[in-house]
């Protein structure tokens, strides 16, 4: 089995406004669609990406908090990749937009790290290798050389790490590097390619609102 990535992420809002707003305005995602849980109508869900919104650019939301997922098993950070020149926009325009932000170094790439309007830790990472998706069509202000090209991967915080590394071989994913309590698995593809996981529990890592899933 070949799996080619994460198609997208989901967390829980209590803010759906200032979540559209942040993630449209300061982040340069688009708002592909509203609708709302299939199972719970009441619920609203809001999915962003690029202009089309391909597998692996998705980060969707639900309204409400209405499922916390377990403590020591749940992922504690997205990161979303950019070309590798693009940290310093990124990095000037969070702090000319309030957002606190600091740089990072994971396994010899560097990322931004902060938080969106509920709390929920975020990344910008540069990468050297990168797809960009269907830039031709314009949908932000954000120049296209700089633009979020889609998830670049996500830290998952596992209880049971031989498990979850012995699942991860399953799906087709490789480990690539290793360094500390972290190990990076990597799919086939560009986009929404990289888990990273951890032993650390993720009640160490607070994150708020939860991650669903």
């Amino acid at each position: 089995m070949k799996t080619l990535g994460i198609h997208h992420v989901s967390i829980n809002t209590d803010s759906p406004q200032a979540t559209i707003d942040f993630y449209t305005q300061i982040l340069g995602l688009r708002l592909i669609k509203q609708t709302v849980i299939y199972n719970q109508p009441e619920l609203l869900h809001l999915y962003f990406g690029d202009y089309y919104g391909s597998p692996g650019s998705i980060i969707s939301f639900i309204s409400g908090k209405q499922y916390v997922p377990n403590a020591d098993n749940t992922i504690s950070t997205i990161s979303f990749s950019v070309p590798e020149n693009a940290l310093g926009f990124w990095e000037e325009r969070l702090t000319y937009c309030g957002i606190a932000n600091q740089r990072i170094l994971r396994f010899s790439e560097e990322s931004l790290s902060f938080k969106d309007s509920s709390g929920t830790s975020l990344e910008i990472t540069a990468r050297n290798k990168h797809a960009l998706h269907n830039k031709e069509v314009s949908h932000s202000t954000i120049p296209s050389q700089f633009a979020i090209n889609g998830l670049a991967g996500i830290m998952l915080c596992s209880a049971h790490p031989d498990a979850t590394i012995k699942f991860l071989s399953v799906l087709g994913l490789t480990c690539i590097h290793s360094e500390g309590s972290i190990s990076r698995f990597s799919s086939a593809t560009t986009i929404g390619n990289i888990i990273d996981v951890t032993t650390v529990s993720s009640s160490d890592v607070v994150t708020s609102p939860s991650i669903h899933h």
